[in-house]
């Protein structure tokens, strides 16, 4: 077997829970798909508002059995892991993952019943149930938050491929809910909407992703058959924004602020768009005002800008808001400390390094240099000539 079949080969990098068998026990009181959206909705309110534990608790009954419940306790754990990148909150987000795809995989339309009745006279997609219609798009972003921690959980060129075929399964899922949602006859207009801000963030992610993997690993992919463009995906995230009051749509700008606020300039990939962005930053804080999220990334955007006294203030506020997500103190100080570093008032920038390097296992190396600067630098500016200060540096430094 030469490498294209090799990779082309799914079964290599199979996962079991694609293929699970066992079915689900449905206890008679289950919420009907409208009512489960309904629910996610509460949950994201719940979650953008902070109130972190009370999302999940209202996921966890149904998540065993229903698709929109597997969805929101696997994306709240999602991205509670991306903040902290701890390698404990991976492995537990994994299996959370893991099972979300298993509930959502024995919920859809079986792939061979469809396969063959696609062979034989086209797919009928109003003969689907909604529950059908739902899961499938439930389980293709399910595949991609798998496939995206599958990146993050480890850089190896196996990891790599691994999670390039996870994402190829989710793109195939999404092409499906794609033509569900234009094939379908949709009888409520708001369900339509749901669904199509679910195809739109997830397609728009899946273009975006692969349109920034390593060139080797696009090689890969392009063998297999797929490829990214930056353009369109973006296109299509923005799209999914637009559907004001859509389930998706806050956490499409949630992706978008992060991708144009932090990893475009994280990862060396240009400048992010920040004027689209403070549009939509400032849209989601009339409807989560103290949500710490949007008030963090608000500040981050400002920061870029190089207005650091509003995006301290921004970024405080992001740590007062609440006190229960560490991570997310963790990630403010950070940039509160940057800030204070970029106008040198040293002092203030020690008081945030001095916390992170106590209370962060990120990379206390990082933090602990850091600081050490900070203390030479205000040496240097205010001709100290004490050696006290100058042992305590070297001694930060071993």
């Amino acid at each position: 077997m030469d490498i294209n079949e090799e990779l082309s080969d799914s079964k290599i990098f199979e996962d079991d829970w694609e293929t699970d068998p066992t079915e689900i026990e449905v206890p008679e009181e289950k919420p009907t798909v409208q009512e489960s959206i309904q629910e996610t909705l509460q949950t994201l309110d719940l979650f953008m508002n902070n109130k972190f534990q009370e999302a999940l608790d209202l996921m966890e009954p149904w998540a065993h059995c229903s698709s929109y419940h597997a969805l929101g306790k696997s994306t709240v754990c999602f991205i509670q892991t991306i903040l902290s990148f701890d390698p404990d909150d991976i492995n537990r987000s994994m299996e959370i993952l893991k099972e979300s795809v298993a509930v959502c995989n024995r919920l859809r339309r079986k792939g061979t019943l469809v396969y063959i009745t696609r062979l034989l006279r086209g797919v009928d997609y109003n003969m689907y149930t909604t529950e059908e219609v739902h899961a499938e798009l439930c389980y293709a972003e399910c595949l991609l938050l798998t496939a995206l921690l599958t990146f993050v959980a480890d850089n190896s060129f196996v990891n790599f491929i691994k999670g390039g075929l996870r994402i190829r399964a989710c793109y195939r899922a999404y092409k499906e809910a794609a033509l569900i949602l234009e094939n379908r006859r949709w009888d409520d207009e708001e369900d339509r909407r749901h669904y199509e801000s679910g195809v739109r963030m997830g397609l728009g992610i899946f273009y975006l992703v692969v349109a920034h993997l390593p060139t080797r690993i696009i090689r890969v992919l392009e063998m297999i058959g797929f490829c990214g463009d930056k353009e369109t995906g973006l296109q299509y995230m923005y799209d999914s924004v637009a559907l004001d009051g859509s389930l998706r749509s806050p956490l499409t700008a949630l992706f978008l602020l992060c991708y144009n606020t932090i990893i475009t300039y994280l990862f060396g990939l240009a400048d992010g768009d920040l004027v689209s962005s403070e549009y939509i930053v400032k849209n989601m804080l009339q409807k989560y005002p103290r949500g710490a999220l949007y008030l963090f990334l608000y500040g981050r955007l400002l920061e870029v800008k190089g207005e650091f006294d509003q995006s301290i203030n921004l970024l405080l506020d992001s740590l007062t808001v609440q006190d229960k997500w560490r991570q997310m103190r963790n990630l403010g100080s950070w940039e509160v400390m940057w800030c204070y570093s970029f106008k040198f008032e040293w002092k203030n920038a020690q008081k945030y390094l001095d916390f992170l390097r106590k209370e962060s296992r990120w990379s206390p190396a990082i933090y602990t240099y850091a600081y050490a600067l900070t203390l030479y630098m205000q040496y240097l500016e205010e001709g100290r000539t004490d050696k006290g200060t100058i042992e305590e540096i070297h001694d930060l430094m071993k």
